[in-house]
């Protein structure tokens, strides 16, 4: 049986306050930009040219909107002093939700259910899906 744990961050970030991906990041980030020298605007240069990739693509959530190195240096401060907002991936910060719903309700739903039995606790913030 195999064993799935989810938000494995929370039991070390959520009690000092890190609750959001940037944050859980920049926990580990923020020592390695200490250690190595590593400036926000090192990382600036990083955003600005994955950017640049992504606004040649017409399928981008950011086609034909690049960024400049004073873009990102203008940018507000998600966690400081270690990411800003154009460090941050915009499409996968934010909310995940699984729908749980019986077999007979599930198959009015748009797309195809996926039946699974399993077994739910948490604790705190931690929590564990175990997989039949």
């Amino acid at each position: 049986m195999p064993i799935v744990l989810l938000s494995w961050n929370g039991k070390w970030c959520f009690p000092f306050g890190a609750q959001t991906p940037a944050s859980w990041e920049a926990l580990s980030c923020g020592p390695y930009l200490h250690k190595y020298g590593v400036t926000s605007e090192d990382l600036g240069r990083i955003a600005v040219t994955f950017r640049k990739a992504a606004s040649t693509n017409p399928n981008a959530w950011f086609y034909e909107k690049p960024i400049t190195i004073e873009d990102h240096q203008n940018s507000r401060w998600i966690v400081e002093p270690t990411l800003r907002l154009l460090d941050c991936c915009q499409e996968s910060d934010g909310g995940v939700a699984i729908i749980i719903t019986r077999a007979d309700k599930a198959k009015d739903c748009k797309q195809t259910p996926v039946q699974r039995q399993f077994k739910f606790w948490g604790q705190s913030t931690l929590c564990y899906l175990i997989m039949k």
